[in-house]
Parts: structure tokens; sequence; C-alpha cells
């Protein structure tokens, strides 16, 4: 299901740019414990994904997102960051991965967004609907594609879909 709903996402968020010059976007990944390492697993998946850069604070899931990334590519190519703002400033990265703890997300977004970069973000986006709503302005001004983790499974809200059938607000 996860895998499934990656391959959705990759052709929503991808900008038609990014294959222009090239047959491959180029990627970091922004927070790699165990969910961005999973959705970094995902993207590596895809021949037209090339990571080329992760960034944590945490020195273990920076040296596990690296691994994965160069076992991958049979290389120790992968760069290693701690700070955020090494991966949305580099130039030859067209599109990021953020899987930071939720309040990292939309300063993340649109730091990378104003840096050229298309966005990933895993869910929540946002914590506040001003947050939001800047992120859709940024994303307009600078032409960048944004998109979110959206994936649940059924269990989740299966209560809440009993409830409403069950008659809970009306017919």
């Amino acid at each position: 299901m996860k895998t499934a709903a990656l391959a959705a996402a990759v052709p929503m968020f991808v900008n038609a740019k990014a294959f222009g010059a090239n047959d491959r976007i180029i990627m970091g990944c922004i927070g790699m414990g165990g969910q961005g390492r999973g959705d970094m697993g995902g993207f590596l998946g895809f021949k037209q994904v090339q990571v080329v850069a992760v960034c944590d604070v945490v020195g273990r899931h920076r040296d596990m997102a690296k691994s994965s990334v160069d076992g991958r590519y049979n290389s120790k190519d992968c760069k290693t960051y701690v700070d955020f703002r090494d991966i949305t400033t580099r130039k030859d990265i067209e599109a990021v991965l953020i899987a930071t703890p939720d309040h990292w997300h939309a300063n993340i977004s649109i730091e990378a967004m104003k840096h050229g970069k298309d966005v990933y973000c895993e869910k929540p986006e946002t914590l506040t609907i001003a947050q939001g709503r800047s992120m859709v302005k940024i994303a307009r001004r600078y032409g960048r594609v944004m998109s979110g983790g959206s994936q649940r499974v059924w269990g989740d809200y299966n209560w809440f879909h009993k409830m409403v059938q069950g008659g809970a607000i009306g017919e």
C-alpha cells in the first residue's frame, strides 16, 4: 500500500522541467527517521529518481539513510548533512523529500520552494491554516510543485465510517 501511494505521488510531485535535461530527478531527503527512510526507500525504487544527499540531526538516522542510498547505487557518493539548508540551497538538487518532525514541515517546504525545489512532504504538511496559505503562495510564486503524504489505512478511520453509516449525524 505504501509503495502504491508513493508510485501515485511521484508523477503528481514531479515538475515537467525535471525530465528536460536528463532522465532523472535529482533528489535530497530531509528527516531520515523511520518514516523518512521508508519514504526514501520508495523513491529509491524509481529509476527516474536519484537521491544524492540525506539530512538529519540524528547521526544514526543520517548514517542509515546514507547506507541505503549508497547500497542502492553501489557507490559511496551520497552526501550527508545536519542542516536542512545544505540540501535546500544545493543547485543540483531538483526535489526534496521532507519527513522531519511536524513543526518543521512548513518552514522547510517554503525554504526549499524558494530555492527552486519541488517538494514531497509527509503529513501533516502544515500545523495551521496560515502556514498552508503561505505554502500555496510560495509554490505559486516560484512555480513549484508541492505534494503531501496522504496514505492512510482503512482501520484508522473505520470508526468514523461506522458512526456516520449508523446515523450518528443524521441521514
